[in-house]
């Protein structure tokens, strides 16, 4: 997974000596302290901190914050993540190797981030709800057709070829919150159509326009694309 640009986002505040989740009760200043940076890297950019990010911050030297991290995977606080640079397996891991650590990336559990998002006891929206519980902003939602007809009758927005906007004319007004949602066609298994939406899309829409898109989901095994 790549690092996206910075997104701005609705802060939630971070908790400072944990949550209520119950690995946080036990884990030691340190481990705490990193958590909460990662959660709140989480809240601001929804994607995966770069450990080398971590080592910076915390000033900790790039094999020690590999060894951090590595505890706080096995105990169970975040999960890592290694992308590889080509197609072969790089092998057992050798901290003294820069690119292994410019590779290395880390997320809260979904435990850790549903328990934190639960403490804050503030509802975004179905679909941001979600965004900040961990689920990956590129998850894919299936939707009945009928919600391009409820935007077909919105005079503030015009409905593409794979994509739903705000026109621009009504981008200038106060009263109107901008949507931007792609999306694509496909065929169901019982070859009905349907469109396929990614989770950051929705995530964008005010809690308003996310309630109605849930009430277009369509839940069960998805089909193959068109």
């Amino acid at each position: 997974m790549l690092i996206r640009n910075y997104r701005s986002s609705i802060a939630l505040e971070p908790k400072t000596r944990g949550g209520t989740h119950s690995l946080e009760r036990v884990m030691n200043v340190q481990h705490q302290q990193i958590l909460n940076f990662l959660v709140s890297y989480w809240r601001e950019q929804f994607n995966l901190t770069p450990a080398m990010e971590v080592s910076e911050i915390f000033e900790i030297p790039p094999a020690e914050t590999l060894d951090l991290l590595e505890e706080m995977a096995k105990e169970g606080y975040i999960e890592l993540h290694r992308q590889q640079a080509g197609p072969s397996d790089p092998g057992p891991l050798d901290r003294s190797a820069p690119q292994i650590f410019r590779s290395t990336f880390a997320l809260p559990s979904r435990s850790i981030l549903k328990a934190r998002f639960e403490e804050a006891k503030q509802d975004l929206g179905p679909y941001k709800n979600l965004l900040y519980q961990g689920l990956s902003q590129d998850e894919l939602f299936r939707f009945r057709p009928a919600i391009l007809d409820h935007y077909r009758q919105d005079p503030n927005v015009e409905v593409q070829t794979n994509l739903i906007v705000t026109k621009r004319a009504a981008l200038k007004r106060d009263d109107v919150h901008p949507v931007y949602v792609r999306y694509q066609w496909a065929t169901g298994l019982a070859g009905d159509r349907y469109i396929i939406v990614n989770l950051w899309d929705l995530a964008e829409l005010s809690q308003e326009e996310q309630a109605t898109w849930a009430r277009h989901e369509i839940q069960g095994p998805r089909g193959t694309s068109a």
